[in-house]
């Protein structure tokens, strides 16, 4: 996998030339299994096939019961500056209904050590919506979150994906449905807490201590090209997308073999316009509305702005199209009524 991953960067070098590579993102599964030298080889042929920047934020998704002492030491002297951990609770019960591995005191502990490592910049993650989880129980989880030393949260809602064990058990009745009352309740609870410790809600799913926006995040949802190496990896260039296959045996096999490992679609113009609606929406920023009247290229009057406007959704500040505290939990909603 390595190697093919390896060999897909040198392949592809030529798509970021002339730009200068800002930020690294070890993500996508599990790369804490990865050994030293594995990242220290993924490393070393960015830094040598693309031009990088001195101070780039590189940044490492890694389990709890990964993140023990000798392992962040190690990590850290590789250059990976930024953690994202993937908690998702500190609740066993919820931790074992989400078949994670990790105990709660391992998610904990893992943040802890992380910071005695030497690791000021540190994500993690919390799921919320769970129909089985007591709402006291997510409450909980945020407090002891606030408690800990890191410098971000990014807080999904549970999703429930076609032919994933989950669906499965929730159409025999062995779990509760979705609860979308009950996730809306749990995010606005969420916002008032982080509001309440001075936290920024920057993104949808995104908080953060004033200062410490992770700069690969921003600039996904500012729309700067990206490449993604990898099984399943997506590219943004601003004009097309593509995806690599998502099979590891048949990505590695076809990347080794020189063949055809992805598939690519054009944005077309309205894709192009709803993409930048939608990512704007999605941030504190907002839509700018005069660069939304260049992309569009006519007049935007069609757009029923007001009407949100009235219910208190939206704000139009400076010309830029802003959600409201009530808004966010209706995001992708009103994005959709936007789009072309």
């Amino acid at each position: 996998m390595v190697d093919a991953i390896i060999k897909e960067l040198k392949d592809r070098a030529f798509e970021l030339k002339g730009n200068s590579i800002e930020t690294i993102y070890f993500g996508g599964g599990t790369p804490s299994v990865l050994s030293p030298h594995a990242i220290e080889s993924i490393l070393g042929t960015i830094e040598s096939h693309f031009e990088v920047q001195t101070s780039m934020e590189i940044t490492f998704e890694a389990n709890p019961d990964d993140c023990d002492i000798a392992n962040l030491k190690t990590w850290k002297s590789l250059g990976i500056n930024r953690l994202s951990i993937g908690v998702q609770s500190f609740d066993q019960h919820d931790l074992e209904w989400m078949n994670r591995s990790h105990t709660s005191n391992q998610a904990k502990t893992s943040i802890r050590n992380a910071a005695e490592c030497g690791f000021d910049r540190i994500n993690m993650d919390l799921i919320y919506g769970v129909p089985e989880m007591p709402e006291e129980i997510w409450h909980n989880n945020v407090s002891q979150a606030m408690e800990l030393p890191i410098d971000h949260i990014s807080a999904y809602s549970l999703t429930v994906e076609e032919g994933t064990a989950l669906h499965s058990f929730i159409r025999q009745n062995k779990y509760s449905p979705i609860n979308d009352e009950k996730a809306v309740r749990e995010f606005e609870y969420f916002q008032q807490q982080i509001d309440r410790n001075g936290w920024l809600h920057y993104e949808i799913s995104n908080y953060c201590k004033p200062g410490a926006m992770a700069i690969h995040n921003t600039n996904y949802w500012k729309q700067k090209p990206y490449l993604g190496v990898g099984p399943s990896a997506h590219s943004y260039n601003g004009k097309s997308r593509r995806w690599n296959l998502a099979n590891n045996p048949k990505y590695m096999k076809s990347v080794l073999a020189n063949e055809v490992f992805w598939e690519e679609e054009k944005l077309s113009w309205s894709d192009q316009v709803n993409e930048f609606i939608m990512l704007g929406l999605r941030t504190m920023w907002g839509v700018d509305l005069n660069k939304l009247q260049r992309l569009h290229g006519h007049e935007i009057e069609e757009y029923d702005i007001d009407r949100f406007v009235q219910q208190g959704l939206l704000s139009n500040t400076n010309s830029h199209l802003v959600l409201t505290r009530e808004g966010k939990a209706f995001a992708d909603q009103i994005a959709s009524e936007l789009f072309v």
